[in-house]
């Protein structure tokens, strides 16, 4: 029940969450990075073994 509107609102929380989650790293390492989503992502999967955890979890939860 829902259906796609529940899925929608579920993918917009998600990237709210990745937002919160990751704007120290972003701004950290990923100054230079393109403004889309698709930059930052490329730009923080690039740096996943200096991005804070919790960071790192959210992004593996966007990505799928």
């Amino acid at each position: 029940m829902g259906g796609k509107r529940v899925e929608k609102r579920e993918q917009v929380r998600e990237m709210a969450q990745f937002r919160q989650a990751c704007l120290n790293d972003m701004g950290k390492f990923c100054n230079d990075a393109g403004p889309t989503q698709g930059g930052m992502l490329t730009c923080l999967n690039e740096h996943e073994m200096d991005i804070s955890v919790p960071c790192s979890e959210s992004m593996k939860r966007v990505m799928n």
